[in-house]
């Protein structure tokens, strides 16, 4: 079965690039995340204050359902892919 995951970090200063010690909410640290549905980690994100596109979320949902794996996409936040890797 596949299931949703969730890294949030917080925005690094200027010039400086994301990483680990960044994390401010991980799904491999919530004992609840297991065989979650989106509408719990919709709630993760409004309980950190983050404003997530709904497009993000749409997209989150389809890679659910075609089981896509390892695939990194930002976005601006008005919700237009920004990069794809």
């Amino acid at each position: 079965m596949a299931e949703f995951y969730l890294v949030v970090f917080a925005e690094p200063p200027a010039g400086q690039q994301y990483s680990d010690e960044r994390i401010i909410y991980s799904n491999l640290d919530d004992p609840r995340s297991h065989a979650q549905e989106l509408g719990y980690f919709k709630g993760v994100v409004r309980e950190l204050g983050c404003d997530v596109p709904e497009s993000m979320w749409r997209a989150a949902y389809q890679d659910r359902e075609f089981n896509v794996v390892n695939k990194t996409v930002f976005y601006s936040q008005s919700g237009d892919v920004v990069e794809h890797l």
